[in-house]
């Protein structure tokens, strides 16, 4: 069974609706294991409620599109997503493009949104 942890964001398979993990896990009274989640958007947008984790799937961490940079990278230097994620082993890489159109991949764990 899949393990998230607080920050992860998710979707609860029974209503296609995103959420946040807030907590967990914790084993209910009849032995399932949930999380609190925070509902990202629905009538319940904002309120928090537990999910079993069975219902649950990770979201990637970032959309084709966004612009990141790199941990190691100057300030100021970004790269656009053009591509995934992919798998790569029991990690996720994506395709991303430089301001010059150049291609290149790289692993999710060096990646960092930009806040625009």
């Amino acid at each position: 069974m899949t393990k998230f942890n607080a920050g992860d964001r998710v979707t609860c398979d029974i209503n296609d609706l995103k959420a946040e993990v807030q907590y967990g896990p914790v084993t209910s009274v009849t032995g399932q294991e949930a999380y609190l989640v925070k509902w990202l958007e629905g009538a319940a947008e904002g309120s928090s409620g537990l999910v079993w984790s069975s219902d649950l799937t990770l979201l990637p961490k970032f959309e084709v599109g966004q612009k990141v940079r790199f941990n190691f990278s100057s300030a100021g230097k970004s790269y656009e997503l053009v591509a995934g994620p992919f798998v790569g082993g029991d990690e996720s890489f994506y395709v991303v493009r430089d301001s010059k159109g150049n291609h290149e991949t790289s692993f999710e764990k060096y990646m960092v949104p930009v806040v625009q």
